[in-house]
Formats: C-alpha cells, sequence, structure tokens
C-alpha cells in the first residue's frame, strides 16, 4: 500500500511524468521551459546527427512560444557546410509558417504552411522526412506535405542549436521538449507528443526539460552547451 500511495502522491506532484514503453518513467517534461532572449541559444554536439542522410529518415519536434508575431524564429538547426545535409525547423514571420525539412549547400528540401494560430501562445510544432517525403504539423495536426523529393546528401557533422540557425539568427521566446528522432514518425505519434504523451522508440536525443539544465535526456548523451539562455517554468503542459 505505501508503495501504490508513493506512486499517487509522485503522479499529483508532477503531472508530467508519463509510463516508458517497457517500464520505467520518463524524466518530467512540460511544466518548464528554456527562456531565448534573442542573442542566446543551446549548443547541440555535433554526434546528435551523424545518423542524417538524406535517405534516411528523421523527426524533429519541440514547444515554442514566441514573444511577439513578426520574427522569423529559429526553434532548432544544425550546421551546413558545402555539400553536406543539415535539418532544421523555424517560425517564419509571414503569415505565421512552420518551416521545416533539410538543405544541401544551399539547396533546400522543405514544407512551409501557413497555421493560422497565435504564435504568442505555446504551440507545438514538428516536422518529418521519411527519404521521399517532407510533412509539418502544428499541435499534432498535419498542416502541409511535400511530396516525392528525391536528394542525395550526408550529415556535415558539425555542432547544431536549439534557438539560432547557421546564419546566426535567433529565437525569442520559450522552446521546451526538444526531440530528435532517427525515423519519421507517424501522425499518430506526433498527436502523442503533442497531448503530452512520451514516445521514447528512436529517440536521439532529447533537451529542455523541467530541470534547469540543457543535458541530452534520451540516454545517449548528446549534452548541450548553454549559450545564454535561462529556465522559465512557464511550461507548455501547465
Amino acid at each position: 500500500m505505501a508503495n501504490r500511495n508513493e506512486s499517487i502522491m509522485s503522479a499529483i506532484l508532477n503531472p508530467h511524468r508519463f509510463s516508458v514503453s517497457g517500464g520505467g518513467d520518463t524524466p518530467a517534461f512540460g511544466g518548464a521551459s528554456r527562456d531565448f532572449n534573442g542573442s542566446s541559444h543551446i549548443i547541440i554536439p555535433s554526434g546528435a546527427y551523424s545518423f542524417l542522410d538524406a535517405e534516411n529518415e528523421f523527426t524533429i519536434a519541440a514547444w515554442f512560444k514566441a514573444d511577439a508575431a513578426g520574427r522569423q524564429e529559429k526553434i532548432f538547426s544544425d550546421e551546413l557546410s558545402a555539400s553536406s545535409m543539415g535539418c532544421y525547423m523555424h517560425k517564419i514571420r509571414y503569415n505565421n509558417r512552420i518551416e521545416g525539412g533539410f538543405y544541401k549547400a544551399g539547396s533546400y528540401y522543405r514544407e512551409f504552411a501557413d497555421h493560422g494560430q497565435t504564435v504568442t501562445d505555446w504551440l507545438h510544432y514538428a516536422v518529418t522526412w521519411d527519404g521521399s517525403d517532407i510533412n509539418a504539423y502544428v499541435n499534432g495536426t498535419n498542416v502541409g506535405s511535400n511530396t516525392g523529393i528525391t536528394a542525395t546528401s550526408s550529415a556535415s557533422g558539425l555542432d547544431g542549436s536549439i534557438g539560432r540557425d547557421y546564419a546566426s539568427n535567433y529565437a525569442s521566446g520559450r522552446i521546451a521538449d526538444v526531440r530528435l528522432y532517427t525515423s519519421a514518425l507517424s501522425s499518430g505519434d506526433i498527436s502523442n507528443i503533442a497531448d503530452g504523451t512520451h514516445v521514447a522508440t528512436d529517440l536521439r536525443g532529447w533537451w529542455c526539460l523541467d530541470s534547469d539544465d540543457v543535458d541530452d535526456h534520451s540516454g545517449n548523451d548528446y549534452d548541450g552547451t548553454n549559450s545564454g539562455s535561462t529556465y522559465s517554468t512557464d511550461g507548455p503542459l501547465d
């Protein structure tokens, strides 16, 4: 009975803790975030992206709450070098669009779509690539697809960033629950994450959770290096 009571109390005190397939609990997420001031970012080590290839799959997902409308916000991006591949997810200022995909030495393979949401509220963004199609999601709903793409390129081997892109454009707002997967998640998985349910399969990197750190909580040790972001108790699932 004591163990059951402890479990109930843990759930009450930590409403964002979810069971992982195969047993155990996830870290707490959804109750806090990192605050980015327009010149801060988190550096992600290059090893997190070493699987990237245009023929391989990936998913990027994160919560973002902009300080103001009208800015081109950089949520997640790895660096670009000649003939290499980088993946990214941005919020575009024109018509409040989500844009995401990958690039190769100046050639962009992407999907962007108007999502009609108030960008100063918490929004969940996700982008998937399955080797042929790019899909963009807002709050678990598919807002656009770019299909039948043929491209070849491999990872740059350079570091990446949360809150900044390869051209040193920055975000101003809060970012939470940043995820990188080595597969194109299904629409059901994307919807589950947006609803606050953890999806563990193929999780490559997981940053900006409820703890005051920039560590990788996926278990793969791709810990970030903070450059000016600060801890915030403003969380998307509060």
